[in-house]
């Protein structure tokens, strides 16, 4: 009821006899505090309410897992904080080439990863790179069309020029 579904219907989806919608998934996961990702694939398994899978590293400045939605378990779990949307995600800070934005260790939240890489110029994001490298910096625009400088908060670190960037997601 609370919903807005038929019951009938809401025991047809739920046990699967009946199909849905995106839109009806998305609104089942926000209302039982389940990643979308699950919900939709089975994949990961379902978020604890209030907390936060940590799907894996992300590289300032040092070799990290991959952090993947695909990710058979997360690493952990953490608290949400107000605002992020029901199927979102967090990884960790490994080394230091974002500080004193961020410290290695730092927890960052996201939810929103995009393809449209362009859209998030100047902004600090989790880049997911070509060569599988995943990083934490701040997106800026390259020599040419689809290429992307990605530059450190630590003015010791040199810039990323020209490269290929597959998504990004803003923290």
């Amino acid at each position: 009821e609370s919903l807005g579904v038929n019951r009938y219907t809401y025991s047809q989806h739920e046990n699967g006899t009946r199909g849905f919608k995106r839109d009806a998934a998305a609104q089942y996961a926000r209302r039982f505090g389940v990643s979308l990702t699950w919900l939709l694939t089975g994949r990961n398994e379902p978020n604890t309410p209030g907390r936060t899978p940590v799907l894996g590293h992300v590289g300032a400045g040092a070799s990290v897992t991959v952090a993947s939605t695909d990710s058979p378990s997360p690493l952990d779990q953490v608290e949400t904080p107000p605002g992020l949307a029901a199927d979102g995600a967090a990884v960790i800070v490994r080394g230091d080439s974002m500080y004193p934005t961020c410290e290695d260790g730092d927890v960052l939240f996201y939810d929103n990863r995009t393809s449209d890489v362009a859209a998030l110029l100047n902004r600090l994001c989790i880049v997911w790179l070509g060569d599988e490298r995943v990083l934490i910096k701040r997106l800026r625009r390259g020599s040419a069309k689809g290429r992307f400088t990605l530059e450190s908060a630590n003015v010791n670190m040199p810039p990323i020029e020209d490269a290929t960037v597959i998504s990004a997601a803003p923290v």
